[in-house]
């Protein structure tokens, strides 16, 4: 039988284009199930859980004449997707669900859609990787082929067809790796045993698990059971704080003051110890005389950022049809940061009521908030003759930007008690329709400025949003 249980080693996470999927499924109708092998397998690594949630809408309709009801109509089913990820160098999950869009931003990354499937293998196995030529039996047992590396086909896959993101978040803490969360929402989900080429959707759709080319081959980095991060997981001190650019040629946003440097960090003034540039020192420059880069003793103790977007779904149905003909997004789309920072003086923001309507000015300040993060360990800066060189070393991670019309919605200040713990202030921000995340590892074949180049599977060249990511994220 398959097993007891299932658990992480046996788990596993893909993404297909939407149109490619689409061009799989039209393949599959035209030429024969078999056939249909045009799509590309896109496998989520650091992935650390994945949920699933089916809801089935039920009406009850009455009649008079009775308390039982007279039928439970049923409408259209929904299924929710919740999955998260550590941030290391690979491929983001966002970037995975949205391998369609045509720009990086957030408004163009939603109008993607993608296919979603979680590969689930025996608990005998350490490792999710198909040797090619393994069958399962009707009854469930599996029949292991040593000739492809002794590994059993997969229990089976679970496949989810036209998924769109719902929310997004993003967190950065003292003391944990940096996460994404996504959450995909979609009206489909079928399960099939491997090798069950002729599976429908319950919308009569052509489900095809790939043949020996594509799903295969997917999981080859899980093979011996030696995957690792193409860079280091993201840590708390991989957070990039001093500006890279070049002091005298340095350009500033005209109504937030923040610098335009796509590798440097920029968060709200109104925060103590953060600069009149958004940068979190007072310095804002490393200059020759320091060879090692120092932290200000008077920079803000930031102990954690957090970007969040709900991207609630509303479907578009059409007579005739019980599937949505699409799923949009319901604008404006709403994007919080949160900033907590241990507290060494008050807050800093003071909240008065206007004594007249005449003095009914705007009490808040717009804010740029880019966060910067580099996979890899943080390289010591020694002056700005080296500065280009170190900012190579340095760019090999992910970029978020929320925009330059963040305004604080409230302040917490407090925890202090005498359980022993530090005073912490929490500033939250709102903007809208802004949260754009720019990563090397994107491999989205859509880019302005070029496509990822690859070779033997191996990113040798970032696609043009990340070579021009300073026009996305400043």
């Amino acid at each position: 039988m398959a097993g007891n249980r299932l658990f992480f080693p046996v788990q596993a996470v893909m993404f297909y284009s939407g149109k490619e999927w689409d061009n799989l499924e039209n393949s599959a109708k035209e030429n024969g199930y078999d056939a249909a092998d045009a799509a590309t397998p896109y496998v989520a690594h650091g992935v650390q859980d994945v949920n699933m949630t089916s809801n089935f809408a039920l009406t009850p309709i009455f009649e008079l004449g009775q308390s039982e009801v007279y039928e439970n109509t049923e409408g259209t089913p929904t299924v929710e997707i919740t999955t998260s990820k550590v941030l290391d160098g690979k491929p983001l999950l966002w970037h995975l669900a949205t391998l369609d869009a045509v720009e990086p931003t957030l408004i163009a990354r939603t109008a993607a859609w993608s296919t979603f499937q979680l590969g689930l293998w025996p608990d005998t196995e350490e490792r999710c990787f198909w040797g090619g030529a393994n069958t399962v039996a009707d009854d469930g047992s599996i029949d292991k082929d040593d000739a492809h590396g002794g590994q059993v086909t997969p229990i089976g896959v679970i496949t989810c067809p036209k998924c769109f993101p719902s929310s997004l978040g993003y967190t950065v803490t003292v003391g944990e790796s940096a996460t994404e969360n996504l959450t995909l929402s979609g009206n489909e989900k079928v399960w099939a045993r491997a090798r069950q080429s002729n599976k429908r959707l319950p919308s009569g759709d052509a489900f095809v698990i790939q043949g020996d080319r594509r799903f295969d081959t997917a999981f080859a980095d899980f093979k011996d059971n030696n995957d690792t991060p193409d860079e280091r997981v993201a840590q708390h001190y991989n957070v990039m704080l001093k500006p890279l650019v070049d002091e005298a040629t340095a350009e500033f946003n005209a109504n937030t003051g923040a610098i335009k440097d796509p590798d440097c960090s920029v968060f709200p003034i109104e925060i103590p110890g953060i600069n009149s540039y958004g940068t979190n020192d007072v310095e804002a420059w490393v200059h020759a005389e320091e060879s090692v880069y120092q932290p200000d003793p008077n920079y803000a103790r930031i102990q954690s950022v957090s970007f969040n977007a709900t991207l609630t779904r509303n479907d578009i149905n059409a007579l005739g049809y019980k599937l949505p003909v699409y799923k949009s997004v319901q604008m404006p789309i709403q994007v919080s940061t949160e900033i907590t920072v241990v507290s060494t003086t008050d807050d800093g923001i003071q909240v008065s009521a206007f004594t007249s309507a005449c003095q009914n000015t705007a009490a808040l300040r717009p804010s740029t908030i880019r966060l910067a993060i580099c996979n890899g360990d943080p390289p010591d800066i020694d002056g700005l003759e080296n500065a280009g060189e170190d900012a190579n070393n340095m760019v090999n991670g992910v970029r978020f930007f929320a925009g330059n019309q963040n305004k604080l919605t409230s302040v917490s200040f407090g925890q202090g008690g005498t359980g022993g713990g530090n005073v912490q202030a929490t500033y939250s921000y709102q903007s809208n329709n802004t949260l754009t995340v720019v990563a090397k590892a994107d491999p989205n074949v859509n880019q302005a400025g070029g496509a990822p180049v690859y070779e033997n599977g191996v990113m040798t060249e970032p696609g043009g949003w990340w070579l021009n990511r300073a026009r996305w994220v400043c």
